[in-house]
């Protein structure tokens, strides 16, 4: 898919869920450098869902740290 056709077809997401009273959110969490998808309640900001979980971000971080530990004790 071309740029323009993911940037249209997240403005329509966009759209759909401010329909619905949601609000979406996408950002790459540093540690790990996956992308998180998020969706809120557009009025409270609480979250509704979120892909990876935090508990799967918090896994990867650790497991990331491991590896780093791992590579620095054989060095």
């Amino acid at each position: 898919a071309t740029m323009d056709a993911i940037r249209a077809a997240a403005k329509q997401i966009d759209s759909f869920l401010k329909s619905i009273g949601r609000s979406l959110d996408i950002r790459v969490d540093d540690a790990t450098g996956r992308t998180v998808v998020t969706v809120r309640d557009a009025n409270s900001g609480d979250v509704i869902r979120q892909i990876p979980s935090e508990e799967a971000l918090k896994l990867a971080r650790s497991l990331g740290e491991s590896s780093a530990a791992i590579l620095d004790l054989t060095a």
